[in-house]
Formats: structure tokens, sequence, C-alpha cells
């Protein structure tokens, strides 16, 4: 009956090796099935993709020309008319209080701002690059 019993348990033994073999088999099988088509999608995203010629770029880049972006003239007004609002504010308060300090002293962190701004829209009218 021992002989029975250890046959019977080394065939069972061997059963289930061999089940966990074809089942690591097949999930092996199936992760590479699995990567090919990854690998498969990926290289048609890769043909898929535009390749843009840098020559082509910087021709884009630099076509514009002088006074281009037409946006930028009510900026430049705007702010033009800020920094005069506030020269001419500054210059009143100069002169009511009669120290020229004061005025000074009272308009030029607004206008500084103001002119910062007022020459970013300045800038949007040079070409790229100069």
């Amino acid at each position: 009956i021992e002989l029975i019993g250890s046959a019977l348990m080394s065939r069972t033994i061997w059963v289930l090796g061999n089940w966990k073999q074809n089942l690591l088999r097949e999930d092996a099988a199936k992760l590479a099935a699995s990567v090919a088509s990854g690998l498969a999608k990926a290289r048609a995203d890769v043909e898929e993709v535009a390749v843009v010629d840098p020559d082509d770029a910087e021709i884009d880049a630099f076509s514009e020309g002088w006074f281009d972006d037409e946006e930028a003239w009510p900026q430049i007004a705007l702010w033009g008319s800020v920094l005069t609002v506030i020269s001419l504010l500054a210059y009143q308060l100069s002169k009511k209080t009669r120290h020229d300090s004061i005025g000074f002293m009272v308009g030029i962190l607004p206008f500084l701002v103001a002119l910062y701004f007022f020459f970013q829209n300045v800038n949007r009218l040079l070409p790229p690059g100069l």
C-alpha cells in the first residue's frame, strides 16, 4: 500500500508541476504577445509622427517682419496713455505741494510698472531674433 501511495503521490506532484509549468508557459506566451502588440503599436505611432525640417521652422519663425503684430497697437496706445496720465498726475501733485520730490516719489512706482507693459507690447512689433 505504501508503494501505491508513494507512486500516487509522486504522480500527483508531477501533474501539479506540469500544470504549473503549462500555466507559466501560457502566461509567458500571453505576455510575449502583449509586448509584441505593444511594440507594433509603438512602431505604427512612430511612423505616423510627422518630421519637421528645422530649416522650415526657421523660415516660419523669421518670416514676420517689422510691425507685423497688428494686435499690439491698441495695447501700445493704452499703456502710452496710462504713462501720460501718471506723468501728468505726478506733475500736478508736485505743483500743488510745491515739492518736486513728492510728485516723483508718488509717481515713480506706477510709472515704472506701466513702462514695463508699454515696452513689452513694443517688443511685439519687432521681428523675432532681433
